[in-house]
């Protein structure tokens, strides 16, 4: 349930700004910075914050219910602005979509980390391996239906979907009553892992925050490529599900098959998805043809097929990263805490890659034509140099 009230946020929001509050790709874009940087807030300081409360009596359990409560009652915000005020009234209040964003993303940002924790708390080996397999499939479904539930709202209605966001929110409460006080402890005197693993875990801790850095970088443009490509606005959000959906297929079949395991076929061949996936769908763009004004096949279908082996990169090598960050990291919320915190990076610095562009388009330097060449080129630059990182961690842990 919290998945689906993510999915709606961090996803479908660019196309629910793009329709009531008219934003543009460089809001979207300054928005997706924002992110970012109150989810690192967030996922930074859960882990501190959850030990407080603790030492004060505090439960994991209520935590989650207090974040929870928090989350829901600000998803009030936006639908009692659109609905509360006039025509008029309405663009001035663009300023609660950032005030509203920001706030929740810092919550987010807490909550994965407690989630996390309760995952993997006494879990460990093939018991962990199908706990985060099951979690994968899951949140990754909501995500796909919070894209296909946003899609079947009325445009001039979609600020109308935080409505539903927060009442998730208050439902998912019930579940957690089902949940021990505290996470699990982590038995690590019971299990040993491979030594490989902890060089896994220092590689994917350099190449997670390159997925988000990638997938972050692509979300605010995506509206825009579409537009571009001719995909009418009604298939928008389903379109935009295309990637979450590979994403899903991926995680059932590495949660169900785990030869994967200690090999670094995988981090290779996710982050080459990965790449080609973002490249295709950047690029869709500048193969329509010139004077086009509907669908053209070839540069939707390229759109579509770097969609989906996006969505196969990224689950590949997420999976990796949470499996590796549980198993060797420890169970505990700082653990969670660490591999939110990568995430955040990612969601910080992708916004970045697509802003600077079209920084330069508004100041003239050069064609909105070259902005998303320049988004790849920036972009490549940057995933090249974390993967001379990653390889340079991998190599110097013995």
């Amino acid at each position: 349930m919290n998945s689906y009230a993510t999915g709606t946020m961090f996803n479908g929001i660019y196309f629910v700004l793009e329709k009531s509050y008219q934003f543009t790709v460089l809001t979207g874009c300054l928005l997706g910075l924002a992110f970012g940087i109150t989810y690192v807030i967030g996922a930074v300081g859960a882990g501190p914050l959850s030990r407080i409360l603790k030492s004060r009596g505090i439960s994991g359990r209520t935590f989650l219910i207090g974040l929870m409560v928090a989350a829901a009652g600000l998803n009030l915000l936006p639908v009692a602005a659109w609905y509360g005020f006039g025509d008029d009234a309405r663009p001035g209040l663009a300023w609660m979509m950032w005030a509203f964003s920001s706030l929740y993303s810092m919550l987010s940002g807490m909550l994965w980390p407690v989630v996390e924790s309760f995952l993997a708390g006494g879990r460990t080996a093939e018991q962990l391996r199908n706990s985060t397999g099951k979690f994968n499939v899951t949140w990754s479904s909501a995500l796909v239906g919070s894209m296909l539930v946003l899609a079947q709202f009325p445009e001039q209605h979609k600020v109308a979907a935080f409505g539903l966001v927060a009442l998730v929110h208050l439902l998912a409460i019930g579940l957690l009553m089902a949940f021990p006080r505290q996470p699990g402890e982590h038995p690590h005197d019971a299990h040993e892992h491979p030594v490989v693993y902890e060089r896994m875990l220092d590689v994917h801790r350099v190449l997670l925050p390159l997925t988000y850095l990638v997938m972050y970088a692509l979300g605010p443009l995506q509206p825009g490529i579409m537009q571009a490509i001719g995909i009418a606005p009604k298939f928008k959000e389903l379109v935009g599900a295309t990637w979450l959906a590979a994403r899903v297929v991926t995680f059932s079949t590495l949660g169900i098959w785990h030869g994967w395991h200690g090999r670094w076929a995988t981090p290779v061949v996710g982050m080459a998805l990965l790449i080609f996936g973002f490249a295709a769908s950047v690029l869709a763009p500048v193969v329509v043809p010139a004077g086009s004004t509907g669908p053209v096949a070839f540069p939707i279908a390229l759109f579509l097929g770097g969609q989906i082996c996006f969505g196969l990169g990224a689950a590949t090598i997420y999976t990796a990263a949470l499996y590796y960050a549980m198993e060797v990291g420890s169970a505990e919320v700082d653990a969670g805490g660490t591999h939110e915190a990568m995430i955040g990076l990612g969601y910080t610095v992708g916004p970045i890659c697509s802003l600077l562009p079209l920084v330069g388009v508004s100041a003239g330097w050069f064609g909105q034509a070259a902005a998303n060449p320049i988004t790849l080129g920036l972009t490549s630059l940057l995933v090249t140099g974390g993967l001379v990182q990653a390889f340079r961690v991998g190599r110097r842990r013995t």
